[in-house]
């Protein structure tokens, strides 16, 4: 499913890319890493049992989370100089 989103994602920018060659040799730059962390993440995936890829992303979603209450604080700070 992760690598259908990103697809659609790459058609769209696809699409509204302009004709310079410069920019279409960035996109395909671009597969090629996605591509590439999609075949290490398979290799690494073989060592890595379920209980512990569960934690870890717990662990980001609780990351994620605490960034909410410092993007509103920093927010707060707008006009202080």
């Amino acid at each position: 499913m992760i690598i259908g989103v990103a697809i659609f994602g790459f058609g769209k920018v696809i699409a509204s890319l302009p004709t310079d060659p410069a920019q279409y040799l960035a996109a395909g730059v671009m597969m090629v890493g996605l591509m590439a962390s999609i075949w290490a993440i398979s290799k690494i995936s073989k060592k890595i049992d379920m209980k512990s890829l569960v934690r870890g992303a717990a662990a980001m979603v609780l990351i994620g989370a605490a960034l909410i209450p410092f993007a509103f604080a920093l927010s707060l700070m707008e006009g202080v100089s």
